[in-house]
């Protein structure tokens, strides 16, 4: 049956994904156009594995029926900010796809559901898409720590996992054969081009010292991690290395520290408002 990416198409569905490497190259160079031909490629690889007929299904009269994709996404709570502007790229997508004729002449509908920021609230999001709205195809939500859950139950339930914004080391620790990463590069490159840029200042110009402040969440400190090593490996060393919990509301009393120290440089990952109070208390002290 077409709703579902389920077991008797999954081994179809895999072989198109080919290598990581090669996925993030191709998301690179393609951009959203790669979404819409993985799409493509898993409805037709279920459909021709299926000879069941349902309300999706793509023979038939019913050939125009549209392809429901579910996504969780943070509508509020403390990924409200990047998650809205995710739905935003969710819907550019869709009316770029739709613009164009669809995909395999259907109609692309979003069905979105807010998580509230919370993985497990983001879980019964996705198995209520699967179970009971049986949506064709699921969309992953915003960050790895709700994607990784999110995919665990889109596999379960035989369920092919799109993502675009869960790029952490424990997204490609699980392992889950049903993930598509379509990011244009994992979260660990994310600080590669700032590290570059400073190692190539001239040594005179270079830093050499830094402090890190950064969120404990799979996203956000993997990319501090991943540049302290590096610019450890090149001199510049740790005055402060700090990590924050999520429910954090005042920042003053872990930025204050940080920034009175004697140091050339400020890492930090971190929320849009934090980054913020972080940024202005920074420049107060010094």
């Amino acid at each position: 049956m077409l709703p579902r990416a389920a077991n008797d198409c999954r081994e179809s569905t895999i072989a198109q994904r080919g290598t990581e490497g090669e996925e993030r190259a191709m998301a690179h160079r393609r951009g959203g156009s790669l979404v819409a031909v993985l799409v493509a490629g898993l409805l037709a690889a279920c459909s021709s594995n299926s000879g069941a007929s349902s309300s999706s299904s793509v023979s038939g009269s019913a050939s125009t029926a549209p392809i429901v994709i579910g996504i969780s996404l943070s509508q509020t709570g403390d990924f409200s900010d990047p998650g809205k502007a995710a739905m935003r790229g969710y819907q550019l997508w869709a009316d770029t796809v739709n613009g164009s004729g669809g995909i395999l002449g259907r109609q692309v509908q979003l069905k979105i559901a807010d998580d509230a920021s919370d993985p497990g609230q983001a879980v019964t999001n996705y198995e209520t898409f699967i179970t009971k709205d049986h949506v064709d195809l699921v969309f992953g939500p915003f960050s790895t720590l709700l994607s990784v859950p999110s995919a665990q139950i889109a596999n379960r339930y035989g369920y092919s996992f799109v993502e675009p914004a869960g790029g952490g080391p424990d997204m490609f620790a699980a392992k889950l054969p049903n993930v598509f990463f379509v990011q244009p590069a994992p979260v660990l490159a994310c600080g590669d081009p700032f590290v570059n840029w400073i190692l190539s200042l001239p040594a005179d110009q270079r830093p050499k010292t830094a402090a890190y402040v950064s969120l404990d969440d799979p996203f956000a400190s993997p990319i501090a991690d991943a540049m302290q090593a590096k610019f450890e490996a090149a001199g510049i060393q740790t005055l402060a290395r700090t990590i924050y919990p999520p429910e954090t509301t005042n920042f003053t009393p872990i930025v204050s520290p940080v920034a009175a120290l004697e140091r050339r440089q400020l890492t930090g990952g971190i929320p849009v408002e934090g980054g913020r109070e972080q940024r202005q208390r920074d420049l107060q002290l010094r």
